[in-house]
């Protein structure tokens, strides 16, 4: 179906196209906090069949690195059973992408549309 399972390119419509093809979805993200004692707030997300998102797992850190991510991933990969037709959903950060190819080597990792909208905006002016 796709030319290359491990990176989903085309974010746009990417939960409908998903959904049609029985795909599990699960988004990961991360956004710092603004408070005194900082960090980071890293949060894993998917929708029900009545399609109501909910949070599956979510944690605090001091920073987004590739070994952080690395553990929050394995720490998913430890409860879920079935991989096959799932999908994880990031925003490109590159500690996302390393622990999805340790972790995840063959569940297919596709790229937020928000976050590939603003980054086309942002690099591709006239």
């Amino acid at each position: 179906m796709f030319r290359d399972k491990k990176t989903l390119k085309g974010a746009a419509g990417m939960n409908a196209l998903a959904q049609r093809f029985e795909y599990k979805v699960i988004v990961v993200d991360a956004t710092y906090l603004k408070s005194k004692t900082g960090g980071v707030l890293l949060v894993m997300v998917c929708k029900d069949g009545n399609e109501m998102i909910y949070t599956l797992a979510f944690g605090f850190a001091n920073s987004k690195c590739s070994k952080l991510w690395t553990w929050f991933l394995k720490q998913l990969r430890g409860v879920i059973l079935q991989l096959e037709l799932m999908l994880i959903i990031s925003d490109r950060h590159m500690g996302i992408s390393n622990g999805m190819k340790a972790i995840f080597p063959d569940v297919t990792h596709g790229v937020c549309a928000y976050h590939l909208a603003n980054n086309l905006k942002q690099h591709c002016r006239k």
